[in-house]
């Protein structure tokens, strides 16, 4: 049977129209189903604002320098965490974008690391290093707390911390397929996710050419394929879901499901020269020549741009599911609460903002300026709810 209602917002009650902006149903297997019809929080654009606040750009030969970054993150405070490659290090920057501190450095030793993503919560950071298989945690002024075990073979820009501070490191299990190991900042294990199964490709592309004297082969899924996408984070729970289907699926395990949160997408129309173009960027991302295709072509190119094509989780578990505007990129982004109800939709000012760094009340990404040198941009989340 389903249950309507509406969350007390900023009024003792709601109206009829808040009501109906959502419908509630559990299901036969206990999991809760929430079905967004309308905004609930905000009907306009202007319930929260992203705006450009700072940008930090270290000079080339400063100690701040930031050379190759891998990843950025950021504490509640408005501390930034740069990790980086040349050289290895942890670069640390204080709220006004001021250069604290290095940590780390390259190698298999204490502290040390040859690959990493991180994570940061109050004063603690969190490493994952999946080229030693070792996660460790660090404290704000470089000191190791501890080091252990983890898993392999496993790269994102990102670690994600829920608000208890647990923390969740992605990786390979073997048979098992795609796990999470569920560390407390204290390096102790609490337990294991099995990360969901990545959907079926249904188109794809077969190349076939001779060079050299020889004959070769090459098979890969077609473009805009359905992608999946998890994120970990607010009460402890993995979110996720496939880019063709405008919902997402929130699990404990991995393979149980706690809460299922729909929303309508308008789709947008892929035009007949957008169509070329991603026909064309496809085969060039494989150096290949449409006279090689023998399997796929042209038509593989969908008609309309998917649903949403990336979403993330801040720091008060809302999370943020971002939506491709009229070119493919993504324009504004549909925010709902720890719930899965749809409070409104924000504005992005730019399409890969939504792959920052969530603060309490900041969003920080890696950027480049005119010439190439990696710099930092700190977004202030202004809400006017």
């Amino acid at each position: 049977m389903t249950r309507r209602f509406c969350y007390l917002l900023l009024v003792a009650a709601c109206s009829q129209e808040q009501a109906d902006a959502y419908t509630v149903d559990t299901l036969p297997n206990g999991a809760v189903a929430v079905t967004n019809h309308a905004p609930s929080g905000w009907a306009d654009t202007n319930g929260i604002r992203l705006l450009l606040e700072r940008t930090i750009a270290p000079a080339a030969g400063s100690p701040g320098e930031i050379g190759s970054p891998d990843g950025v993150a950021m504490d509640q405070a408005g501390r930034i965490y740069v990790i980086q490659r040349r050289p290895h290090a942890i670069k640390v920057f204080d709220a006004n974008g001021e250069f604290l501190r290095s940590i780390g450095r390259e190698g298999e030793g204490p502290g040390e690391f040859t690959v990493g993503y991180i994570g940061v919560s109050g004063d603690t950071i969190a490493l994952q290093d999946p080229g030693t298989s070792r996660f460790t945690v660090f404290r704000a002024d470089g000191a190791v707390v501890q080091e252990r075990p983890s898993v392999c073979c496993w790269a994102t820009s990102y670690l994600d911390i829920d608000r208890h501070g647990v923390v969740a490191v992605p990786g390979s299990g073997g048979d098992q397929g795609g796990i999470m190991l569920r560390f407390r900042l204290d390096g102790t294990l609490l337990d294991t996710i099995a990360l969901p199964l990545a959907p079926e490709v249904d188109k794809w592309w077969r190349a076939s050419w001779t060079a050299n004297g020889r004959s070769w082969n090459m098979r890969i899924p077609g473009p805009l394929q359905p992608a999946l996408h998890s994120r970990y984070g607010g009460e402890g729970t993995l979110v996720y879901g496939v880019t063709d289907s405008a919902q997402l699926i929130v699990s404990r395990t991995g393979r149980d499901t706690v809460r299922i949160i729909r929303t309508t997408i308008p789709r947008q129309q892929i035009t007949a020269a957008q169509r070329d173009s991603i026909f064309a960027e496809h085969l060039a991302g494989m150096e290949w020549q449409e006279s090689w295709l023998a399997e796929g072509g042209r038509n593989d190119v969908p008609a309309e741009w998917p649903p949403w094509t990336t979403f993330t989780i801040d720091r008060a578990g809302r999370i943020w599911l971002g939506i491709p505007g009229p070119g493919g990129r993504v324009s504004t982004a549909q925010v709902f609460d720890d719930t899965g109800m749809l409070l409104g939709t924000v504005p992005i000012p730019r399409p890969d903002l939504l792959d920052g760094a969530w603060g309490d009340d900041r969003l920080a990404i890696l950027d480049q300026d005119e010439d190439g040198y990696p710099l930092i941009r700190v977004y202030r989340v202004e809400q006017s709810l």
